[in-house]
């Protein structure tokens, strides 16, 4: 059953919906980054794993939006800031230092336990944060999702190449990718959602996820595609990796959270 939250009235209220991911399990994609995920013939696949999850997650239901960024840190990086409905579009431009400073003031505002630590964190002249050591408190407050929780969030019980199906075809109607973007992010929402009801999960932007064993500086891994890249990088299984200090306009994030 698809559930929506709204959490709040101002002119990003609607980014605030979250949807319940149920608890259950999947076969996660081999995750080789470069190799295309096939052995060194190019033809034998590699094999999945299997994750568990035993509870219930609350994901965002879109991308978090420049209006909403805005509205909890005060600040917007974003390069399609200038446009007139750049409120309701995916905030990007962002550091993974940037996305877990969000969640935590996001946790704070909605009364829960901020989940990371930030140390060593230098800044911009205009707030942005260019390092910092992330470390994973734990507990309910709002974070990243792990490459698991974002591939089962994406999947939403399906096994194809897209959470459509395997035809490319239909891409235009799921997703903002090369072919349809125009050169530019959109706003959220304006596409079909996946079966659990997420939205741009493929397209618009790429989205930052959170490995808590990785080590300062390391690579982190982003997923979905972007308006820039053409419609295999959005793929549920693709994935890209970079450092964690990386802005680009084609990267941003989503927030989850842990529910009883």
């Amino acid at each position: 059953m698809l559930c929506l939250f709204g959490l709040g009235g101002d002119e990003a209220s609607a980014d605030r919906d979250t949807v319940n991911i149920p608890a259950g399990e999947f076969m996660m994609s081999a995750l080789d980054q470069g190799t295309g995920q096939f052995e060194a013939d190019g033809v034998t696949r590699r094999p999945g794993t299997k994750v568990r999850f035993a509870k219930p997650m609350r994901m965002s239901r879109t991308e978090i939006t420049q209006g909403e960024f805005r509205s909890v840190l005060g600040r917007n990086p974003s390069k399609f800031r200038d446009a007139s409905d750049a409120s309701r579009r995916p905030v990007e431009c962002v550091t993974l230092f940037d996305a877990a400073e969000y969640c935590n003031a996001r946790s704070r505002r909605d009364g829960l336990p901020p989940r990371y630590a930030l140390e060593s964190v230098a800044r911009r002249a205009d707030g942005c944060i260019e390092f910092a050591v992330v470390k994973d408190l734990g507990g309910e407050g709002w974070r990243l999702p792990t490459e698991a929780e974002w591939e089962y969030a994406c999947r939403a019980g399906t096994t194809t190449a897209w959470s459509w199906g395997d035809d490319e075809l239909a891409i235009g109607d799921f997703s903002w990718s090369r072919d349809q973007s125009a050169g530019a992010t959109h706003p959220v929402a304006a596409k079909k959602a996946n079966p659990w009801g997420l939205q741009d999960m493929h397209g618009n932007v790429f989205e930052w996820c959170f490995n808590p064993k990785t080590k300062a500086g390391e690579p982190h891994a982003f997923r979905g595609g972007s308006w820039f890249n053409c419609p295999v990088c959005a793929k549920s299984e693709s994935r890209s990796a970079s450092d964690p200090a990386s802005r680009e306009a084609t990267l941003g994030f989503r927030v989850i959270r842990n529910v009883d």
